[in-house]
Order: C-alpha cells, then structure tokens, then sequence
C-alpha cells in the first residue's frame, strides 16, 4: 500500500535512532510466525507480536492444496484426484467464474481460518512450528493486542447464545465434560455484566472471539517465550476515538480498541479506514512508536534510567501495560481468562487421552 510507504512518525523515530536492526515479522499482521528461518539466520534481533503469532489458528496451514482442492469441489463443481488433473482443469475456466471474495472471518465464527497463509511444506515453513521454535535463537519479544479485538466483526442482532456455547465446544478438546463447557460460558457472561450490560451476547461473544483468535494465542506465545528464557513484554492498546475514523457510525456500540485500530497509530496513517489526527491521536501515535523504536534499540521498551515497563514472566503470565492516554501497568489481564482456558484445554486433553 502506498499509504505505507509515505514518511511517517514511526520512520522517523528510527531514524532519529539510527536504529535498523530490527526486522518486525508482522507478515500483515496475524501471518507472523513465532520463529522462522530468518531468526536462524540472525536477520532478525527483535520481535513484535500485533494481535497474531503461530499460536493462531488462522495463521498457517499444512496444505494449500487440500483447501484449493475442497474450494474447487464444492463452490466450483470441479472434482479431481491429483493437484495436476485440478490445475488442467481450471485453465479452461473462465476469469469471472474463478473470482473468488475470500473472507478474512468467519461472521458466525464456526470457524476462524485464512484461506491464503504461509504453508508447512519445506520451502517456506521448513519444520512444524513447535520444532522451529526449539532451534531459534533466544531473542526479546514484544507482544500486543487491542482492548476489544473482534468489536467490529460481529452486529449486535448476529449474537445468539447458541453460538456463545459452540464456539466454547469448537475451542475444547473432542470429550470435554459439558461442566467445564458450563463454566466457561458462566464465566463470559458473568465477565461481561461487569462491562456492558445492556449488549450480554454481544459482548460476551465478542470476548470469546477475540481471546480464541489473538489473546489467548498471545498469552501462549509469551508463556513459551518466557520458559526459552527470552525477555517478554506485553501490552494493550486502549486507545479508541470513534470520531476520529472513517466508518464509525456503522458501529455505535463499539467503544474501545477493536482489532487493527493500533496500526493507524503506528504508520501515522489510516489503514482500513481513514483517520482524521486531532491532539489525542497525535499523542497516541508518539507512545506507542517511541514504546516500539526503544523497544528496538534496547530489547526493552523502557526509556534511559526507566523500568516503568515490567516484563510479563512465568509467575506474572499476564503483566502488561496499558497504551493509552493514560500509560499504566496492571498485573492481572482479563482475570486471568486466557490462562485459564489454556490451563483447562492441557488438562482436558490429558484426561481425554488417558
């Protein structure tokens, strides 16, 4: 995107710095991948997490193939036995009949997936991510996510209780015992009656979607990252001014940081939407990319003589600072619901296995 190439606040600070050391993995954002080649290589000496990691469920696949495959059988009506009859046979199909409108999600969230991804196949993705991450090297993470990630994908009249309890069912292990199922829904709407009472389904589906796809694969991420020894930051961008982007009167409901609604402040630029800058913006903008540039310079995002930014670690998974107007760090996120939903699918796994 050109936008993306215009001078920008964020290139500036890295100038400022004469810091170019880091090359950040963001991959369009959720592509990322936790560690890669690159990092064995040494390219690569810090690492920025935005809402996605390997840890994602949309984030890879093992096969291409078997999607295009799948896609062809049942939207096309084309059916073959090997990749090579398929490509023959699509040659001859017509451009308006291949146009395909591939969705970034799923509305009714039965399933989080990327159509197009990176692909375990030996050229781009070598080994499984896990061994990957075994044999990079150690290196300072940073890691991030936005108040209320799914806010804008999901209307209030598309929540249902119905998909509330599917999607805990999707998020578990085959044989979980509907008590544990039980909890967590209990859980959700407990959480959001706190919040945003007069919207319950919509917001605690909006939770659930969020943590299944970015928070509670950050958590993951930081919690692995933490036992290689790396030093690990965490934060939350909570800063949010409807009436500073395009396209928010389509969501009245929406009051806090939904996914991508940091980027606009890290280029200094709209991205999905166009963003009009007033002095709140501004100052948004100048936190987090001078958080990201001495992030870059030191391997830790803390001014000379600071510590004001406390790494998350084994007994403190959650710790991380708020990036707002109002910069604060908090020990605790979300009440520890990502690590409890970890927790709960290791054990149920375990039990299910034995």
């Amino acid at each position: 995107s050109d936008r993306l190439n215009r001078p920008n606040v964020f290139r500036g600070r890295y100038e400022q710095r004469n810091s170019f050391r880091a090359m950040y993995r963001r991959c369009m954002r959720g592509f990322a991948l936790s560690f890669t080649p690159l990092q064995m290589l040494c390219l690569i000496h810090r690492t920025i997490f935005m809402s996605g990691n390997a840890y994602s469920r949309w984030a890879h696949k093992k096969s291409i193939a078997a999607y295009c495959k799948n896609y062809a059988a049942t939207k096309l009506g084309i059916k073959s036995t090997s990749s090579r009859e398929l490509i023959a046979i699509l040659r001859s199909v017509p451009a308006d009949q291949l146009k395909v409108a591939v969705p970034i999600h799923d509305i009714r969230w039965r399933e989080t997936t990327r159509e197009f991804c990176p692909v375990i196949d030996g050229d781009l993705l070598p080994l499984r991510v896990e061994e990957l991450r075994r044999i990079a090297p150690v290196l300072s993470v940073m890691a991030g996510v936005t108040e209320l990630e799914a806010a804008r994908f999901l209307r209030p009249q598309d929540a249902a209780e119905d998909n509330i309890i599917a999607t805990v069912e999707e998020m578990l292990p085959k044989g979980t015992r509907n008590e544990t199922r039980d909890s967590l829904v209990r859980l959700y709407k407990e959480s959001v009656l706190r919040r945003q009472p007069d919207l319950t389904l919509w917001r605690a589906r909006t939770e659930l979607s969020g943590d299944r796809m970015y928070c509670i694969p950050t958590i993951q991420l930081l919690r692995e990252c933490n036992k290689r020894g790396a030093p690990t930051y965490f934060y939350v961008f909570a800063y949010y001014n409807a009436k500073s982007v395009g396209g928010s009167a389509n969501f009245p409901h929406v009051s806090e940081a939904p996914h991508a609604f940091d980027l606009p402040y890290v280029f200094k630029s709209g991205i999905y939407w166009n963003v009009s800058f007033n002095d709140n913006d501004n100052r948004a903008c100048e936190l987090i990319t001078t958080a990201f540039a001495i992030f870059d310079k030191n391997g830790n995002p803390n001014g000379k003589g600071s510590s004001a930014w406390l790494p998350c670690d084994i007994q403190h998974p959650g710790r991380h600072m708020i990036v707002g107007l109002n910069p604060k760090m908090e020990v605790e996120y979300k009440d520890g619901i990502c690590q409890r939903w970890i927790e709960i699918i290791e054990n149920e796994k375990l039990r299910c296995s034995i």
